[in-house]
């Protein structure tokens, strides 16, 4: 049976075969953005890719759970049912489920944004610079909770941003990363001058002239900027921002992380928009 053959079903011994190490490869960042492919582990991660309309490449069964997730695979897609051993070499989970997919990026749900075509995005949050894919992940999840239908992600300041295809910013996300459009740019400060012409841009951050949180009114098309865990937002993003911003905290406490930071200022845009 060739593997090229839609639903095949092979299945594979072998921790060095062709195909496993391909898709071992795809824990590589530089890799995942060449192959337009990421990896879901999981039935949850699995089931979410499915329904966010994601098209699955291949599906990866430990043979153990096999019986319990083909009928999780859509028709068509080729099955690989593996043996511990080689299921060990793709997952990164302590408990395994027994299921992984190979997911392809949606071009309509993962957009490359250059400034000239910022009218055509519907952005709610700003990340520049979010290094952990933890907090990335985390964040993700908050935007999707409060009603953000896009995020954009980049760097203003020369700082490697964390991938939201990446297993740990996936897995934080709880699936949040793929019902999310995600917008990537290598011009952050460039879509995000052509956006403060329309919006303002709010950026969280610890300056001695920011409004303090509980002082501030929201607008319902306001943009929230969070930005790297260490660093904040670069200086050259923080000046295209109209509003700052300043959570308020008991003395002792400078800051919160990112994803925390991200979570309290998006559940008062969610609160505004509701008002």
């Amino acid at each position: 049976m060739k593997e090229t053959n839609e639903g095949t079903t092979l299945f594979i011994s072998s921790r060095s075969n062709p195909k496993i190490a391909e898709i071992a490869r795809l824990d590589d960042a530089k890799y995942r953005r060449r192959s337009g492919l990421f990896i879901v582990d999981g039935i949850k991660l699995f089931r979410e890719a499915v329904l966010s309309g994601y098209e699955i490449k291949c599906a990866v069964l430990r043979e153990d759970a096999a019986d319990k997730y083909e009928v999780e695979v859509p028709a068509g897609v080729i099955k690989y049912i593996v043996t511990s051993p080689v299921f060990e070499r793709l997952t990164s989970e302590r408990a395994p489920e027994g299921i992984i997919g190979v997911v392809w990026q949606n071009g309509s749900r993962y957009v490359n944004l250059p400034p000239e075509n910022v009218g055509n995005a519907n952005i709610g949050l700003i990340l520049d610079g979010v290094q952990n894919p933890d907090n990335l992940g985390a964040i993700l999840r908050s935007a999707n909770a409060f009603g953000i239908d896009g995020v954009l992600i980049g760097s203003a300041d020369n700082v490697g941003a964390a991938d939201p295809f990446g297993r740990k910013a996936q897995r934080a996300s709880m699936g949040a990363a793929m019902k999310l459009t995600i917008y990537h740019s290598d011009d952050l400060c460039g879509v995000c001058r052509e956006l403060g012409k329309s919006k303002r841009l709010v950026a969280a951050c610890l300056q001695k002239d920011s409004t303090t949180l509980d002082l501030f009114d929201f607008q319902p098309n306001d943009i929230v900027v969070i930005g790297n865990e260490g660093h904040g937002i670069s200086d050259a993003l923080l000046e295209l921002c109209r509003e700052k911003i300043y959570i308020p905290m008991q003395n002792g406490q400078e800051s919160l992380n990112a994803a925390s930071a991200a979570a309290v200022m998006l559940w008062e845009v969610y609160k505004s928009r509701k008002a």
